[in-house]
């Protein structure tokens, strides 16, 4: 999610007017610059408060064994009847971004100011729920100032472009090289339609062998696990009426999508506005010894909300899908899991807010999960927390400080396309030769 994200941030300086000069351009800067740097320094390299480093790896592998954590309150910075809380608040220290434990830390203020809380409550025998709120802030650019950016990146798709990603990556040369060391832009296309709509086409393939030098365990954990992993996410408002599509096989992503005035379309018929709900079907899986592992047709309600003051998405789980697994373990598994599904089911939620008195957005994050123990979700969750072990113990320092590398590329290019004083003759949004080697002598060539 962090780069993703950030590339979204992007946008900040590529509307039109962002783009001419005057005081509009310079807020655009500004707020870009705040928000960048935020994610840089939050999403980078992160030094860890010794207790902290210590507690994770216990929270982890007990997260499909919850009562383990649940009676360890050792663990936990509050309780109550029947209830436990970890609460974290992280920011800029010099120049090391530290996260620690803080109980009752105060609401984010400062551009990169960072809280969360984890919260685990007991609801009867062997019936636990997890539940997790962070907040991060962004500096002062409003929730619609971000949703306006993110319309001009897709209206960018509409111009004709006759070559979109030879485009992309001369507007943001070092994005393109720090990032190009582990991603490819194998192609980007854009399809104009007789109705004014844009068929819009993505492929991106990551190569972990472009990091191993600089970040060997990197390297090996994306090998490893990220490799075997096959995944489709299907967004439709029916059963035929599908609106964007996205695949993972071997390392490579691909996008289908369709834009109409700066605007998502659906992938066929009449243009038309999004609505504030639609299905999100999700398929996943991975390896797992000789057997492939996951579940198909993970339905969920994706509900949108726009308002001025904030925009957010929230993805609710009520039905359990097709689960492929081994014969052996089937019969056991749906009495298991039927419960996260249950009452308010499964949810994840992602926002941009602002408070009408607060000085600053915020990103923010949530999700809820209720889990049944039993033995069949330990064996099956350890594929998870094993995969999330293996990345804290021995990549993750790697892992931040290549995405803080990338977030910082961005906010460096971001920052020159918005340059108050620009060399004479240069078209905004242009980069001349002169200025640094061409961004494809960064990438290599795609598989």
């Amino acid at each position: 999610m962090r780069i993703p994200i950030a590339l979204a941030l992007v946008c900040l300086g590529c509307g039109e007017s962002a783009l001419r000069p005057g005081p509009e351009r310079d807020r655009f800067r500004d707020h870009a610059d705040q928000a960048l740097v935020a994610l840089a320094d939050r999403f980078g390299s992160v030094e860890l408060e010794p207790r902290l480093a210590e507690l994770r790896p216990r929270l982890t592998t007990a997260f499909f064994v919850p009562s383990r954590a649940f009676r360890d309150e050792t663990v936990w910075t509050g309780s109550g009847p029947g209830v436990r809380h970890l609460d974290l608040a992280g920011s800029r220290q010099g120049d090391r971004y530290r996260l620690a434990l803080a109980p009752r830390p105060g609401a984010p203020r400062r551009p990169g100011d960072y809280r969360g809380r984890l919260a685990l409550e007991r609801l009867g025998d062997h019936e636990y729920e997890w539940r997790w709120h962070d907040e991060l802030a962004l500096g002062a650019g409003s929730p619609d100032a971000f949703a306006l950016a993110l319309q001009a990146i897709l209206a960018s798709a509409e111009l004709g472009d006759p070559d979109p990603r030879g485009r992309l990556l001369a507007s943001m040369p070092r994005t393109a090289a720090s990032l190009g060391r582990l991603v490819t832009l194998d192609s980007l296309v854009t399809a104009p339609l007789g109705d004014g709509s844009t068929e819009l086409s993505l492929e991106v393939t990551i190569h972990p062998e472009g990091v191993s030098d600089e970040f060997p365990a990197y390297a090996r954990y994306l090998d490893q696990y990220a490799e075997p992993v096959e995944m489709r996410l299907l967004a439709r408002e029916s059963e035929s009426g599908s609106w964007w599509e996205l695949r993972l096989r071997q390392l490579r992503f691909s996008l289908r999508a369709r834009v109409h005035r700066g605007a998502l379309a659906p992938l066929a018929g009449e243009p038309a506005g999004m609505p504030e709900r639609l299905g999100l079907d999700v398929d996943l899986s991975t390896r797992s010894g000789l057997f492939r592992v996951g579940f198909e047709r993970l339905e969920a309600e994706l509900r949108l909300l726009r308002t001025e003051d904030e925009k957010a998405f929230r993805a609710i789980w009520r039905r359990d899908p097709e689960w492929r697994i081994p014969l052996l373990f089937e019969p056991f598994l749906k009495g298991a899991l039927n419960r996260s599904f249950e009452g308010e089911g499964a949810w994840i939620e992602v926002s941009l807010s602002r408070q009408p008195e607060a000085s600053a957005t915020t990103l923010s994050s949530q999700f809820h999960l209720v889990v049944r123990e039993a033995w069949i979700i330990r064996r099956l969750g350890g594929l998870v927390t094993g995969a999330v072990s293996a990345f804290r113990e021995k990549v993750e320092a790697e892992a931040d400080r290549f995405h803080g590398q990338v977030l910082r590329a961005v906010r460096d290019d971001v920052h020159e396309l918005l340059d108050p004083e620009p060399e004479p003759g240069i078209e905004w949004g242009a980069r001349p030769a002169t200025r640094g080697a061409h961004p494809d002598a960064s990438l290599r060539t795609a598989r």
